[in-house]
């Protein structure tokens, strides 16, 4: 699957053109807590079978893995966004390979990030938009909205923004 778009713009504007609803996909990054990602940004969910060490890697990225020749970096979100490793944290089983671009228009670039065996969809509409949560000073820098989903609230990835993260 190839997405013309990294960023969750069509998502959101799919909602703002007047669609009742959007799909979004959850990614549980810390137990009870997740983000959500567009579909479109998802190239594949798969299982975490081993890790190639990735040296000098910053504290939230566990390792390095092939994926269709690539070698891309994994990132703990919740390490990330908790801005320490959290060494007691279950390790995780699967992984989540998103899609971006640094720039529209430029070639898809790709990345991984630790995930749940499960991915579940749910449907989003504008009714359900709430603040960030106030728990990372980086949800604004990587969430482009966010919505209320079972009494929490759920930010929405940008994966581009996630991603150059590691550039800023």
């Amino acid at each position: 699957m190839t997405p013309p778009d990294s960023s969750i713009e069509s998502m959101m504007s799919a909602i703002d053109a007047g669609a009742e609803q959007a799909q979004a996909l959850l990614l549980e990054y810390r137990r009870g807590h997740h983000v959500a990602l567009p579909p479109h940004t998802v190239q594949d969910h798969l299982a975490l079978t081993g890790l190639l060490d990735a040296p000098d890697a910053p504290y939230y990225c566990v390792g390095s893995m092939v994926w269709q020749g690539e070698t891309l970096p994994v990132w703990d979100l919740n390490a990330l966004l908790r801005a320490y490793a959290d060494v007691k944290a279950p390790a995780a089983s699967h992984v989540l390979v998103i899609a971006y671009q640094a720039v529209p228009g430029a070639s898809l670039q790709y990345h991984a990030l630790c995930a749940p065996a499960e991915l579940p969809d749910i449907m989003v509409s504008d009714d359900m938009q709430c603040p960030l949560p106030a728990d990372s000073d980086l949800w604004p820098l990587i969430a482009i909205s966010c919505f209320s989903h079972e009494g929490r609230a759920v930010p929405v990835l940008d994966t581009a923004r996630l991603c150059l993260l590691r550039d800023a």
